[in-house]
């Protein structure tokens, strides 16, 4: 468990993007090397050819990525948004309602770049 909370400018300049916060994210969900969410497996490779962060067990042949079986499974937003969002929800001392979120999101993204499509 964290001491101590990272401010909103530190977390962002530490997830400036989908695939910083896509590495943090691997790291805290494998930590101990790459396992298939299907079957466990560690018999893994990368798949080669298609967006980074694709992996493909080499046992039970399943595509997945460090979204699958997560809640970020169905989601088209990017995980420094999530990670933003997550952020927001821990460390706010009033509530955060799910009709602030995107308000937070519009105000963040013209000047911190969250426009891009990831």
């Amino acid at each position: 468990m964290c001491k101590e909370t990272i401010s909103t400018f530190e977390l962002l300049n530490k997830f400036p993007d989908h695939t910083t916060a896509r590495k943090f994210i691997e790291q805290k969900r494998w930590a101990n090397g790459v396992e298939c969410p299907e079957c466990q497996s560690s018999k893994i490779t990368i798949r080669r050819g298609h967006r980074e962060g694709q992996f493909v067990c080499g046992h039970c042949a399943k595509d997945f990525s460090v979204r699958t079986g997560t809640v970020f499974a169905c989601s088209k937003i990017p995980l420094h948004k999530w990670l933003y969002a997550m952020y927001q929800v821990v460390t706010v001392r009033k509530e955060v309602s799910s009709m602030q979120l995107p308000k937070e999101w519009v105000s963040l993204k013209n000047p911190l770049g969250f426009c891009c499509t990831d």
